[in-house]
């Protein structure tokens, strides 16, 4: 959680391998995530961005990230697990239906649904959510929220990034992260306390890890420590 352009998407992405870090490591299983092979990795991984973008083709097909080889049952499961099975379902053509060009036949509602059950596809060990619940009614929303529940009860871990409340409130622990970096972080009903009152820069742990987005010094940018950073 963090205020706009505070650098909580920039985290998302860089805890996924799609942001270069500056200096330190993403580590899984203690091995650094730039050292692990992408197709080894990747099966492990599910990531929902901000804006959820599918492929052409079919609601299975994007659900199963165009694995020709994908089982029909993992493809349902991972549905039922973002709670969007019925609505794949009521779609004229089911899981055959075609999505269009990104996506365009569908909401954006039922965009972000389908794009939440490919991050789960697969019992992913790490899954990373940027505001999954930005396009959802609030069945949707408690549909999330149950799904992350049970992902977690399952042992995978789930990071959201989230300016709901209500979905804050059902996570275990909760990080503020302001101007690029983690101010704080610890039990979620003590993180969201401490952000409803105003924090200065000298309350601040001065260990906290930089979250700067990556620049090269080559191409002559110098930009400052939070330019880039989205919310």
């Amino acid at each position: 959680m963090g205020p706009s352009g505070a650098g909580k998407t920039t985290l998302a992405r860089a805890l996924v391998g799609l942001q270069p870090l500056v200096r330190g490591h993403v580590r899984i299983d203690d091995a650094a995530l730039t050292d692990w092979d992408p197709e080894q990795i990747g099966c492990h991984i599910g990531f929902l961005p901000q804006q959820v973008e599918l492929f052409r083709g079919t609601i299975a097909e994007n659900i199963a990230m165009m694995d020709p080889s994908a089982k029909p049952s993992d493809v349902v499961a991972a549905a039922k697990l973002a709670r969007v099975h019925e609505l794949i379902l009521a779609l004229p053509g089911g899981y055959n239906a075609e999505v269009g060009p990104r996506g365009s036949f569908l909401s954006a509602g039922q965009r972000q649904r389908i794009g939440l059950a490919r991050a789960f596809f697969g019992e992913r060990k790490l899954i990373v959510l940027d505001e999954p619940n930005a396009n959802l009614d609030p069945e949707g929303e408690e549909a999330l929220a149950a799904a992350i529940e049970e992902a977690c009860a399952r042992g995978a871990i789930v990071v959201v990034v989230t300016h709901r409340l209500n979905l804050l409130r059902r996570v275990s622990h909760a990080a503020l992260v302001q101007e690029g970096r983690i101010a704080r972080f610890g039990e979620a009903r003590q993180i969201i306390e401490a952000a409803a009152q105003p924090m200065s820069r000298t309350q601040s742990d001065p260990k906290v890890t930089n979250l700067t987005p990556h620049r090269e010094a080559r191409t002559g940018a110098d930009a400052s420590a939070t330019e880039g950073a989205q919310s």
